[in-house]
């Protein structure tokens, strides 16, 4: 009876545990946009303080996710002869998408 109580209560914690650790990778806001051209991008990224989140690129659209709430820089690395892309103060709130628009590359 004592080994059936010890493996329900390890079980339960094991449970508790895996929900707990899923929420804080999925949980957040995130930011999300397109490029123009898409083709001169080399990297896209949002930086907060010494934390920086990478983009997922799918079709034409860039999306930051998992994001915390803070506020954030948008960074857009590009092939030359464009120009770098720098965006700051994106205020971002757990669960919301930021919709940053159509950003157009300069030469």
């Amino acid at each position: 009876m004592k080994k059936k109580k010890i493996f329900f209560w390890f079980v339960v914690l094991v449970t508790i545990g895996l929900f707990a650790f899923n929420r804080s990778f999925t949980a957040g806001g995130s930011i999300t946009g397109s490029v123009v051209p898409l083709t001169a991008v080399s990297r896209i990224y949002a930086v907060t303080g010494k934390d920086s989140f990478p983009a997922t690129i799918v079709g034409n659209r860039f999306t930051i996710s998992s994001l915390r709430t803070a506020s954030y820089s948008l960074m857009i690395e590009v092939l030359s002869p464009y120009h770098p892309y720098y965006k700051d103060n994106i205020p971002i709130t757990e669960g919301v998408t930021t919709e940053v628009g159509e950003i157009r590359l300069t030469e």
